[in-house]
């Protein structure tokens, strides 16, 4: 089985360090790169066309909702999850106008995050062995 592939942009290390660590113990998640500016982000994004982007709002050289709007534009079935320290009404609100499928708070955003990468490997998996 072909893993769930995630991309990780967020302008913190340490924050990557750990998003890094928790998805790699999850089954049939493969952590494809991660970034940490906008510019960096694009790259990766096209190097890797991963299933799954975890996108952090505020980035080293600008604004994570740059990101979320040119994946969208060019993949717009990739998941994106907004992953943020702002749990603002109106930055959900524009997250979500944006194109973003799940917004969610860093605080308890880790354990929430975690097990929907999980469910959504499994139903990957469930998926491509029904042959669909």
């Amino acid at each position: 089985m072909n893993p769930l592939t995630v991309l990780i942009i967020d302008d913190s290390e340490i924050i990557r360090e750990k998003l890094v660590s928790q998805l790699s113990r999850i089954p049939n998640v493969s952590v494809a790169g991660q970034a940490g500016t906008v510019a960096d982000a694009v790259r990766a994004f096209n190097n890797s066309s991963p299933h799954v982007v975890v996108l952090d709002m505020q980035l080293g050289d600008g604004k994570g909702f740059d990101v979320l709007k040119e994946i969208k534009r060019r993949h717009g079935n990739t998941t994106v999850v907004m992953f943020t320290n702002c749990p603002a009404l109106e930055f959900r609100k524009q997250s979500l106008e944006s194109g973003a499928d799940l917004f969610l708070e860093k605080g308890q955003g880790f354990t929430v995050l975690s097990d929907f990468l999980s469910w959504l490997a499994r139903e990957r998996n469930r998926t491509a062995q029904a042959g669909m």
